[in-house]
């Protein structure tokens, strides 16, 4: 059997923090925080690469997912049930589908700086398996990559569920221990899904957040917006799902991780939120399987909506985006914003 294909992140002494969730991920290369994500292999001519040339400012695509009060999937909205504005100016829809019409491009990233996975009656081959055929369809494709100051990838693209589901299901017996570089883990991720075209998703499967170095609170919200830049600048939607052995208080949405209570609804709602992504906290092993379907159906369902910009300015600037829908009790998630390229 051949070795899993390894990069050593970079040592860093303020990177992540705690965190726990549920997210959808793929790495590339390792790259400053402070330059999110390019594609990989822009090479050549200026016409390759999307940061550099204006034409690549063509449409913009949201894939977003609509949900009733009750947390069910909402199926039979229409394009005139949508109104979407960028930076407040109202933009006018040129493509609408209740479907996600392109590709699926999965990530999954499992940590195995600690071993929370171990031995979990619900964490096996088969249940990787299912959760990859339920998120998947003819044409997508996923990696599966495991985690701590390095990454190893496991399996590279495919669509064989059974290859990803063996992957998942090594990577969750893995007992390496070391640190946790959440942050960077992620960023490489978002840059190794911008290989392929498609609706990019990563699936991160930890237990808490950074343990890389001590931080500051303003270190740690600079390091939520540098990777929540790369997210956006590849398109990338990022769920969390965590495994926390120590739960402290009722149980909630979010279970605190970390020193400090504030960072995992911190990093929910300014992380994985605005990439259309979410967090699911784990309270016992077989809160895994239905956290993993629920991810699933959230990856492979929901809309599609193109629209031109009326900005078309190549600055390389952040546009803010907000979709809304006129049927009430509906809740929509989708990315709140993008970064046009730079001519």
């Amino acid at each position: 059997m051949n070795e899993p294909f390894q990069v050593r992140l970079r040592s860093t002494t303020c990177l992540l923090v705690s965190l726990l969730g549920v997210c959808i991920l793929a790495p590339a290369g390792a790259q400053q925080a402070s330059r999110p994500a390019k594609p990989p292999g822009a090479q050549g001519t200026a016409k390759q690469d999307p940061w550099a040339t204006p034409q690549w400012f063509d449409s913009v695509t949201l894939y977003f997912t609509a949900r009733d009060n009750k947390g069910k999937r909402v199926n039979d909205l229409i394009q005139d049930d949508f109104r979407v504005s960028e930076d407040g100016r109202v933009q006018k829809p040129a493509f609408f589908s209740a479907n996600i019409e392109d590709p699926v491009v999965l990530g999954v990233l499992v940590d195995v700086s600690r071993t929370p996975f171990v031995a979990r009656p619900a964490a096996k081959e088969e249940l990787a398996a299912e959760f990859f055929r339920a998120a998947l369809k003819r044409g997508d494709t996923a990696f599966v990559a495991a985690f701590n100051e390095k990454v190893s990838l496991l399996t590279d693209f495919t669509d064989d569920p059974t290859q990803l589901g063996r992957a998942v299901s090594n990577a969750m017996a893995m007992n390496r221990y070391g640190v946790r570089p959440l942050f960077q883990v992620i960023e490489w991720a978002c840059t190794k899904l911008w290989e392929r075209p498609g609706r990019r998703a990563l699936v991160v499967l930890t237990a808490g957040g950074d343990t890389d170095f001590p931080y500051t609170y303003p270190e740690f919200r600079r390091r939520v917006l540098d990777t929540l830049a790369a997210a956006q600048r590849n398109n990338t939607v990022v769920h969390l799902v965590g495994v926390l052995g120590q739960i402290k208080g009722p149980r909630a949405p979010l279970v605190p991780f970390g020193t400090k209570e504030i960072q995992g609804t911190y990093l929910n709602e300014n992380l994985l939120d605005p990439t259309g992504g979410r967090a699911i906290g784990l309270f016992r092993p077989d809160d895994l399987r239905p956290a993993l379907l629920d991810i699933a159906e959230e990856i492979r369902y929901g809309y599609t909506l193109r629209y031109y910009p009326t900005n078309r300015a190549a600055d390389g600037g952040h546009r803010k985006v907000k979709i809304e829908t006129s049927r009430r009790g509906v809740t929509l998630r989708a990315r709140t914003g993008y970064y046009a390229p730079k001519g």
